[in-house]
């Protein structure tokens, strides 16, 4: 299920995304009320994906279970794969394998320092990026989690094991997770769980929090935004902010698409927008992802800077995934079934009973002071003598904020109904 959320929101520079996920473990004596009926969620076989910690399987899998339908769809691979880490330390046996072949993890012995370890890689804050990566374990008062659980998430995962009264107390326990989630997304997912989520078999909720915000490297001019036409895949119209700048950027052309680059600030971190050479071609460039992605960035990286007209809409998306049902189709069913085997963790019977995942999702033209002006350098440079490519986005695209030092996909998903950010 996927739910669209509304509201002002303060103006974040260039853009800004972040995402918070949860997952509730529940003693298997009491079913989980979000666990579904239907029997063959639970007994879809796992696969056998290549182990891949950048996400970039994961995040692939996961969205092409999503892209039913028309709506946009914007996921994190990194947080997702931050909270499992924590849980799968705790997984044995079959459970561990179908956790890990879901999310197309390596089942190796350094996995959790290897996963932390990139995980910590990842965050900045260096006045040009800010990039936060936080994991932390909720449970209940007196429940007995295992110690070498307890030590060996917070050694790797830096997930400290936090106290709460699931029981007795489901408000005050939610609130004291929503506030640790808002605060560590700065207040751009201000609820993860109500309240009615917590049931009297809760023990255990593992969160992850992503946030990050960057300037462009190459910001746009405010003055150049206008409205002007998007067409969606079902062939309607919608008038939208319209970006615009003349820049030096990695471009990939093909028959069926092109695939553009635009670096933030410091040039480790980098938005890839991929857009059909059709406007209804979106469906056929999205079932090519499995296959073709890591060559298609492959190439467009060795692509020199290149002058582009390129043409982006403004756009800010909230959304929230329930993933059991995606989850179990990609083979992770038996974590939700009361033969899950989290004996890792605690020795009382544990199942998975409820995940969810809420991402946001801003872009606009703003960058710094500084980085304005190297844009307006970047302007005054010589025209080149023939005409320069046209990125035009103004139809549905998919999109990636990855990092190139590690490969890691930060955030993966497809516009298909810009919305204008709030002033």
């Amino acid at each position: 299920m996927v739910r669209r959320r509304q509201g002002d929101v303060a103006r974040l520079g260039a853009s800004a995304a972040l995402a918070a996920f949860a997952l509730a473990a529940s003693a298997c004596t009491t079913a989980p009320a979000s666990l579904p009926d239907d029997p063959v969620l639970t007994d879809a076989p796992a696969v056998n994906a290549p182990a891949d910690l950048s996400g970039q399987t994961l995040g692939v899998r996961l969205y092409d279970q999503l892209r039913a339908g028309d709506d946009n769809v914007v996921i994190s691979p990194v947080s997702l794969m931050g909270a499992f880490g924590v849980v799968s330390a705790g997984a044995r046996g079959q459970t561990r394998t179908a956790l890990l072949s879901s999310l197309s993890l390596p089942d190796s012995p350094s996995l959790d320092a290897d996963l932390g370890a990139l995980l910590r890689s990842l965050e900045r804050e260096d006045g040009q990026t800010t990039l936060s990566v936080a994991n932390a374990v909720w449970v209940q008062d007196g429940f007995g989690l295992k110690p070498d659980f307890v030590e060996s998430v917070q050694r790797d995962y830096g997930a400290l094991a936090r106290p709460v009264d699931f029981r007795d107390a489901p408000d005050e326990a939610a609130g004291r997770i929503n506030a640790w989630v808002s605060g560590q997304t700065r207040r751009r997912i201000p609820e993860l769980l109500s309240p009615s989520s917590i049931n009297d078999a809760t023990r255990l909720i593992v969160t992850n929090a992503v946030y990050f915000l960057g300037d462009w490297a190459q910001p746009f001019n405010a003055s150049n935004t206008s409205d002007q036409t998007f067409y969606r895949a079902d062939g309607s119209r919608l008038s939208t902010p319209m970006m615009y700048q003349r820049g030096y950027l990695r471009l990939l052309e093909t028959g069926a698409l092109q695939a553009i680059d635009l670096p933030y600030r410091g040039d480790r971190l980098s938005m890839t927008v991929i857009l059909p050479r059709t406007r209804g071609g979106l469906s056929d460039v999205e079932a090519q992802l499995s296959a073709n992605l890591a060559g298609w960035l492959i190439a467009l990286d060795e692509e020199e800077p290149r002058r582009v007209l390129l043409y982006l809409p403004k756009t800010e998306t909230a959304l929230s995934y329930d993933l059991i049902p995606q989850l179990t189709m990609l083979g992770m069913g038996i974590a939700f079934a009361d033969g899950a085997d989290f004996r890792g963790i605690a020795d009382a019977p544990l199942a998975i009973g409820q995940v969810v995942h809420k991402t946001f999702l801003r872009i606009d033209e703003k960058g710094t002071e500084a980085a304005a002006a190297t844009g307006i350098a970047v302007e005054q440079t010589s025209a080149p003598v023939t005409p320069p490519p046209t990125f035009r986005a103004d139809h549905p695209f998919l999109f990636l904020i990855r990092d190139k030092e590690t490969g890691a996909i930060l955030f993966l998903g497809r516009i298909n109904r810009p919305e204008a950010p709030a002033a």
